[in-house]
């Protein structure tokens, strides 16, 4: 019986390729790669499973650079701030997903927001690791996100925006500002 396949995306877990570089571990690359995150952060994740290979096991403090290997890795940030808005879905099916996104409440992770974004609260909501947003929109934008929610139709999906078959449209609503002139 084979172990199944490790899936980045499915455990929710980022990647990287290690860079070329003169390192002697992968301990060593990563401290210099995320110079943001210092040595005792990924002895920690690594003494706790939060690094993985290839295949999804945990990496050992010791295991040499090589250049090009595959590394995945949890995002972790520290005291991650509770953005205090509620996202809505409109509507879910087994392929789709559309939620509408409040202000100030990222798609993705990146920076110092991990848990605190749409994707990461839809995963736990819906209970499927699976979903992948088909488009972005800002942070400090609010509307509507569509979201694949099955790896097996996500690229008829993802093909329609490159194909301009599904388009984005913004719009804007402010009060007036009646001291402008415009000639």
């Amino acid at each position: 019986m084979t172990s199944p396949v490790f899936s980045a995306a499915h455990n929710q877990a980022s990647t990287l390729y290690l860079p070329p570089g003169p390192w002697l571990t992968v301990l060593d690359c990563l401290c210099e790669h995320f110079s943001a995150i210092g040595r005792e952060q990924w002895l920690d994740r690594i003494a706790r499973g939060r690094v993985l290979d290839a295949q999804g096991q945990p990496i050992a403090l010791d295991l040499p650079y090589k250049e090009g290997l595959r590394i995945h890795y949890f995002r972790e940030v520290p005291d991650e701030k509770p953005i205090p808005v509620l996202e809505s879905i409109l509507y879910a099916d087994e392929h789709l997903v559309v939620a509408d996104k409040p202000h100030f409440l990222p798609v993705t992770p990146a920076g110092e927001y991990v848990e605190q974004t749409l994707l990461r609260r839809l995963i736990r909501r819906l209970d499927n690791p699976h979903l992948v947003p088909l488009h972005r929109i800002d942070r400090h934008t609010a509307g509507l996100v569509i979201f694949s929610a099955n790896p097996q139709t996500r690229s008829a999906y993802q093909s329609l925006f490159p194909t301009r078959q599904i388009d984005k449209r913004y719009e804007a609503i402010a009060p007036a500002l009646p001291e402008l002139n415009f000639p």
